[in-house]
């Protein structure tokens, strides 16, 4: 007999009663109550630090709707409550972290921090949230950042339980960058999320390269911590050197110009230190001027030569921050020609302006031929 023979036949409504109990006994396993579990979610304690005067706890809310009571107390092992606050509080739909100063200067062994809020009442042994360390953050991002691009970091903010188990902590996060002297740029300022993280992005200013202090303070319920990294700020410029003309004589102008952009989005560098130098055909510095540069990235300068000087070829540069552009140009004296004009003497020769050395030359010696048969 075949397998297809096995298989029983069963009319479609036998397959539909089928279908209803097993649906039937999969809500006998879950159980009835699996939407109220869900929606059973309260707020607690989660975190606490014992101060010398005061115990600081952190309360985590449910996501709600309208505004709604919390109050928390702490409870000794007797039942008698140690002490309490309430205030009103809008979780909204992600949810909030709500922190609650109790003036108690010594909790007793046993204690529980009890949470009353929306009708949904909690308790927590105050033994299993207090943190080792109140406040631990870390920042984490790159070395290196772009003058005038964008970047991003990552701080997080989290208790210490143990060597094992932290617990996430709200805080405001504030992120600048420090330079030299009082020059401080803020670049961010927010708050962590749910799980004690901001992923921060910004716009890195339009500064200077060189070396500058990222700085970032995390202000949590618990404290307060100022992380500091050294990064490294890049202009990554490209620059483009010109001159009037490949050729100068004594005496006569340079005329210099430069134009500065950033490699990434090759927009103008503007108000960027740009130095403009010229070294002779023996690399003697004869001419260096810091300019700043246009809003269109635009710097010039005109460099008058003097009447005597080395000759050959003077090299230009312009060098803004670590880039530099070299151009090179040619520095020569033109002496007019010598062509025959009048007879002087026996010799016959004359000085005068011609077009070419070499016709000069040949202009003359066939003046001299002529001479020769003459005699």
């Amino acid at each position: 007999m075949s397998r297809a023979h096995l298989v029983r036949r069963y009319a479609p409504s036998t397959m539909l009663a089928l279908g209803v109990a097993a649906l039937a006994g999969l809500a006998l396993i879950v159980g009835p109550d699996l939407p109220a579990r869900a929606a059973e979610a309260a707020a607690k304690a989660n975190a606490g630090v014992q101060a010398a005067d005061k115990l600081l706890l952190a309360i985590q809310v449910p996501p709600g709707g309208g505004a709604e009571t919390l109050a928390v107390a702490l409870v000794g092992p007797d039942g008698r409550v140690i002490a309490e606050k309430s205030r009103e509080v809008v979780p909204g739909a992600g949810g909030t972290s709500e922190h609650f100063e109790l003036g108690v200067k010594a909790a007793p062994a046993g204690a529980l921090v009890r949470t009353l809020f929306a009708g949904k009442q909690t308790e927590v042994p105050l033994r299993r949230i207090l943190l080792q360390k109140a406040q631990e953050t870390t920042l984490t991002g790159p070395a290196t950042l772009f003058a005038g691009g964008q970047s991003a970091v990552r701080c997080s903010v989290r208790g210490v339980r143990s060597l094992v188990e932290t617990v996430p902590l709200p805080a405001d996060i504030v992120v600048r960058l420090r330079g030299s002297g009082d020059r401080v740029s803020t670049l961010h300022s927010g708050k962590t999320d749910a799980a004690g993280v901001a992923d921060v992005s910004f716009k890195v200013p339009e500064v200077q390269a060189g070396s500058y202090r990222l700085e970032v303070v995390a202000k949590s319920p618990f404290g307060e911590e100022t992380l500091q990294r050294e990064v490294r700020v890049l202009t990554t410029a490209r620059v483009l050197l010109t001159a009037d003309k490949p050729l100068y004589q004594p005496g006569q102008t340079m005329h210099l110009r430069a134009l500065a952009l950033r490699t990434f989005d090759l927009a103008p560098i503007a108000n960027g230190t740009l130095t403009l130098e010229v070294e002779d055909g023996k690399s003697n510095k004869v001419f260096k001027k810091a300019l700043q540069t246009s809003e269109h990235g635009i710097a010039s300068v005109d460099f008058v030569l003097a009447d005597e000087v080395n000759m050959g070829e003077y090299r230009i540069r312009a060098v803004l921050a670590e880039q530099t552009a070299e151009k090179t140009v040619t520095v020569q004296a033109l002496r007019p020609a010598q062509v025959p004009h009048r007879a002087e003497g026996r010799q016959g020769l004359l000085s005068a302006q011609g077009d070419h050395q070499g016709d000069v030359a040949g202009r003359l010696s066939l003046w001299q031929a002529g001479r020769q048969r003459r005699r």
